[in-house]
């Protein structure tokens, strides 16, 4: 649990010392990332309108309901669209996608331009890998919840 809460870091390196052969590899995945990026926004955007009217709907039944099987099932899942929440993947999605493109400190409507443009960096191994652990972590949870 505490591993998704952890910062990521990534190690940067150029874009010449990846081999020519890899290269639209990473610009078929800078595409798809851009696309999973904007959906994941838009379901985050979705889920926090939802965990908000269940959110209400527990408020308004969790006294006159209390043993019923309904709240109960209606808590745990109250529960699991929080922890969605917490995870924050569109955040991962995000800063995967930026680590192409720079370093991270500068400020946010110069890394917009440069997203436009050609990726000039890549990350390190070990950081896509904990990316990707991050993801398996979310998707674990949404089958659990499911």
């Amino acid at each position: 649990m505490n591993a998704r809460r952890t910062s990521l870091t990534p190690s940067l390196s150029e874009r010449g010392f990846l081999p020519r052969n890899r290269h639209a590899t990473v610009d078929s995945v800078l595409k798809d990332l851009k696309l999973y990026s904007r959906r994941l926004s838009t379901m985050t955007t979705a889920l926090a309108e939802e965990t908000q009217i269940l959110d209400r709907l527990y408020y308004k039944n969790k006294n006159q309901h209390r043993a019923s099987l309904f709240i109960r099932r209606l808590n745990e899942l109250r529960r699991y669209s929080r922890r969605t929440e917490e995870f924050q993947i569109c955040n991962f999605v995000n800063d995967l996608r930026q680590s192409f493109f720079g370093p991270r400190g500068l400020p946010r409507f110069i890394r917009q331009k440069q997203m436009k443009g050609a990726w000039s960096h890549y990350p390190d191994e070990q950081y896509v890998s904990k990316v990707k652990e991050q993801s398996s972590c979310f998707l674990s949870l949404l089958r659990k919840a499911s």
